[in-house]
């Protein structure tokens, strides 16, 4: 339900920002008809290399719920790239229009993450720590990690958890307003895009130590945004502003 209300507002925001700068509804319709299942695909794709060992056959391929935003993300980037080229659009250009609207989605997933209890955070017992019931994600893996019996009434009762889904939320929500600002005083090309890799990756490696669950590559991939976040940030800007400051 959260990603279909999403991708509903996403459409519907990027077409905005798009018109904007003079990119017609028609490049971006096609662009979400081609990025959306492509992402999906991505981030499959990257689960399957992420949790090789847990994929015995063709079936669990099909049929396992899970994903990797990383590889969501690095396809549907691709295919943006590839499509605005052919499209005689600057990529960047594009690119920029998805920032926010990539930022406003990793908020409102993980709202969905947090009613499903996946992604879920360490034990903790401050104030705003949380528990899962029976039917969640957290509680199964609680109790397949050896933590919790089958018949406790909730995920660690008496270890409750960070609500680390909702911090994202919160964040994102807050990076996702600061790039839309950014993009109407946008001075060139990726300005926008960059910035959102930068802090996507910031908020990322902040949150690893709170998950229960923090691969390695995920580490990998966010130092990786970081970086060519701040690269782009650095070489795209105008001569004439890099000497200025």
């Amino acid at each position: 339900m959260v990603t279909s209300v999403y991708l509903v507002v996403a459409l519907a925001l990027t077409v905005a920002l798009n018109v904007r700068q003079g990119i017609t509804p028609r490049i971006t319709v096609t662009l979400f008809a081609l990025a959306v299942p492509a992402g999906s695909i991505g981030s499959r794709l990257l689960d399957v290399l992420e949790y090789w060992g847990r994929y015995q056959s063709v079936g669990d391929v099909v049929g396992r719920h899970g994903s990797s935003i990383y590889g969501g993300l690095l396809a549907g980037f691709a295919v943006a790239w590839a499509y605005a080229a052919t499209q005689g659009v600057p990529p960047l250009r594009l690119l920029d229009a998805g920032g926010p609207v990539v930022a406003l989605g990793e908020a409102m997933t993980r709202i969905g993450c947090f009613l499903n209890g996946c992604c879920y955070g360490v034990p903790w017992s401050g104030r705003l720590a949380v528990t899962f019931p029976q039917e969640s994600f957290a509680f199964r893996d609680q109790v397949a990690r050896g933590l919790l019996a089958s018949s406790a009434p909730r995920s660690l009762p008496v270890h409750p958890v960070h609500p680390v889904q909702l911090y994202s939320t919160v964040v994102m929500l807050g990076v996702s307003l600061y790039l839309l600002r950014r993009f109407t005083r946008r001075r060139y090309d990726g300005e926008v895009f960059f910035a959102f890799l930068v802090a996507y990756g910031v908020l990322r490696l902040l949150v690893a130590p709170l998950r229960m669950e923090a691969l390695a590559s995920m580490k990998v991939f966010n130092l990786v945004f970081i970086v060519c976040g701040g690269l782009g940030l650095t070489l795209a800007r105008p001569a004439t502003s890099r000497s200025a400051s």
